[in-house]
């Protein structure tokens, strides 16, 4: 097959595609909805003692990201979830429970794996100034 027919084989496939949609709200449900699915196939001992990982975090810096809970669940023994998305709902939950507060602020991850991710900053609750 040549480049042309590849081609046009490939704008008849963008012709039966479904629109590109922009809805932030959308996108942030989506969002909620699978760092939940993922939290939920960690299973409930990972997520306790995630949990417990991020209070302790909080409870010795005032501002911390996923590095740092992360860096301090591998030192602990905890092994990493089935999918790397459990570790935002782990940040919702300790933010539910009043650990930590979410910031506008990010840093580059420092982890190889995650390519310089955005990490978010958490602001912790527990810490005293």
């Amino acid at each position: 097959m040549n480049r042309l027919a590849i081609a046009c084989g490939q704008l008849a496939l963008l012709d039966r595609a479904e629109p590109l949609q922009f809805d932030p709200d959308e996108g942030e449900r989506r969002k909620i909805e699978g760092q939940a699915l993922a939290l939920e196939n960690a299973g409930s001992e990972w997520k306790s003692q995630a949990l417990e990982i991020v209070r302790q975090v909080a409870l010795r810096h005032a501002e911390f990201t996923s590095d740092e809970t992360r860096a301090a669940a591998e030192a602990a023994g905890i092994v990493e979830p089935p999918s790397a998305n459990a570790w935002g709902g782990i940040f919702f939950a300790a933010a539910r429970a009043g650990f930590c507060q979410r910031t506008d602020t990010v840093r580059p991850s420092n982890r190889t794996a995650a390519h310089r991710h955005h990490n978010t900053v958490w602001r912790s609750l527990l810490r005293a100034s």
